[in-house]
């Protein structure tokens, strides 16, 4: 008789309906390796795209509404205040309950906002491993945030070195790892490619010989950049005739969308851009540009765009800060990260990949190589 698995509870901080944030991605993957060695259970907000996915794949869900604390993001001074008053909600008594009656083998947390389940493994003595998908602010108080997650974790696990270097050493000898997300390539469909490409591009009326710049993003707001990007590409744009640009996510601040619109409106370039709704469906956009920017203006904890980008045959230009250093050093493209908000130099990497056709084909099937090398699913399966 095989004996039964352990139960290892998982907790997202999120579900959205339809938007599958990069932290999403990155826990439905790992909770899909897990289901290897575990009983999993997804532990979520609310229904939506990551719950479906998950028991398409046979792993139990649970609804619980847990509270979170921005303030661990936010590295607060207040922090530790923050937790106490959630712990006086009722959703902290929930959840004490249904650790109670469950007793996992082990208890997974997703993100730094997530706290609460932490503490409460903790006090009922259920080991816990605390993922971290973001870099926590740099403030003075920000050992505060990270000593929670110390005194709470028996395993602290990064997707990047970056988002574990925010934490003094001693805290992490013996219990730390990064373990990156990984994308297999076949599931981004690349027999599909071709095809995608020219329907999209006929679709908004750009021939072979438009070079796309493509900007992704689940939601759109400030810290994505996206005004660095329209900055960048109104002189791209001034220079090249030929150069257009692909905008496509979901406006979480709509003013600021709008702000970024009416800026190329005014340049003169409007009609060289291309604005569509998010779509989870990447397989039928990407294809159709020739380079991915991914200029977010504070350190990403991945950046899970970036990789994506490079997994179908694309140059990736970024901002050098936080995952999207480490990725694209660890993948021999160092020499497209530009510094954070500098939109001239931004500028200028787009324009030389554009120019030279074979350069660029070159440097995307070397960049794929690589992604497949340090970030596929046997790399990550090794770690």
């Amino acid at each position: 008789m095989t004996p039964a698995l352990p139960e290892m509870m998982i907790f997202s901080h999120l579900c959205n309906p339809q938007v599958v944030t990069g932290a999403e991605k990155a826990l439905i993957r790992m909770a899909l390796e897990l289901a290897r060695f575990f009983r999993c259970t997804l532990v979520v907000p609310q229904d939506g795209a990551i719950a479906f996915q998950a028991r398409a794949a046979g792993i139990e869900t649970v609804v619980l509404n847990v509270p979170l604390a921005v303030g661990m993001y936010l590295s607060s001074p207040r922090v530790r205040e923050e937790i106490g008053q959630l712990q006086r909600r009722p959703e902290w008594r929930r959840l004490l309950a249904l650790l109670r009656r469950r007793r996992p083998a082990w208890v997974l947390v997703n993100t730094c906002v997530h706290p609460l389940p932490a503490l409460a493994a903790r006090r009922l003595g259920i080991p816990v491993i605390w993922c971290l998908n973001e870099t926590m602010a740099d403030t003075p108080h920000r050992r505060l945030a990270t000593g929670i997650i110390a005194a709470h974790a028996d395993r602290i696990v990064a997707l990047s070195p970056s988002t574990l270097a925010v934490f003094p050493p001693e805290a992490l000898i013996g219990r730390s790892a990064v373990l990156p997300p990984y994308i297999d390539r076949n599931e981004l469909n690349p027999d599909l490619w071709p095809a995608a490409r020219a329907e999209l591009r006929s679709r908004l009326g750009w021939d072979e010989g438009a070079r796309v710049v493509g900007f992704l993003a689940a939601t759109i707001y400030g810290n994505k950049g996206l005004r660095e990007l329209m900055q960048a590409f109104i002189a791209l744009a001034a220079r090249n005739p030929a150069s257009r640009l692909l905008v496509a996510g979901s406006p979480a601040d709509p003013v600021y969308y709008e702000a970024c619109r009416k800026m190329a409106a005014v340049a003169g370039c409007g009609d060289r851009i291309a604005w569509l709704p998010y779509t989870d469906r990447i397989d039928l956009v990407v294809p159709a540009v020739d380079v991915v920017a991914v200029p977010s203006l504070i350190p990403e904890g991945f950046g899970m765009t970036a990789l994506e980008g490079l997994c179908f045959e694309k140059p990736v230009v970024a901002f050098a800060s936080g995952g999207l250093l480490d990725i694209l050093t660890a993948t021999g493209n160092a020499e497209f990260l530009v510094p954070v908000g500098d939109s001239v130099a931004l500028a200028a990497s787009l324009e030389a990949l554009l120019a030279d056709d074979a350069r660029r084909v070159e440097i995307a099937r070397q960049g794929a190589a690589m992604a497949e090398a340090v970030f596929g699913p046997a790399a990550y399966r090794a770690r």
